[in-house]
C-alpha cells in the first residue's frame, strides 16, 4: 500500500510524499502524480520525500534512478542513497 501526498511550497515548487511500500504495482501512481507536475505550464520544481519508505521494489528503483537528474530526491533511505548515488557529489538532497 502506498500513501502519497502533495505540497505546494511555493507558485512552482511542489513536494510529493510517498509513504509505505513503493513497487510495479502502485508505480503507476507515483509516475502520474509526477508527470502531472512535469507536465503543467510552467512545469513545476518537484520535490520528492522518501523518508516514509518502508520497501522500495526494483521497478521503483529503476524510475528513481531516471528521475533522480530532474527531482529533488529527499530524504531517502541510506541504503537507496547508496545505490542512487554512488558518488556522493552527485547527491541533491
Amino acid at each position: 500500500m502506498i500513501f502519497i501526498q502533495e505540497h505546494d511550497t511555493r507558485e512552482n515548487r511542489i513536494v510529493i510524499e510517498v509513504e509505505g511500500q513503493l513497487n510495479q504495482s502502485n508505480l503507476s501512481i507515483l509516475k502520474g502524480v509526477c508527470q502531472k507536475h512535469q507536465r503543467s505550464v510552467p512545469a513545476k520544481e518537484i520535490s520528492l520525500d522518501l523518508k516514509g519508505l518502508t520497501h522500495i521494489g526494483r521497478e521503483a528503483r529503476v524510475y528513481l534512478k531516471e528521475i533522480r537528474d530532474t527531482v529533488l530526491l529527499i530524504g531517502l533511505p541510506e541504503f537507496l542513497r547508496m545505490e542512487l548515488f554512488p558518488d556522493s557529489s552527485q547527491l541533491k538532497g
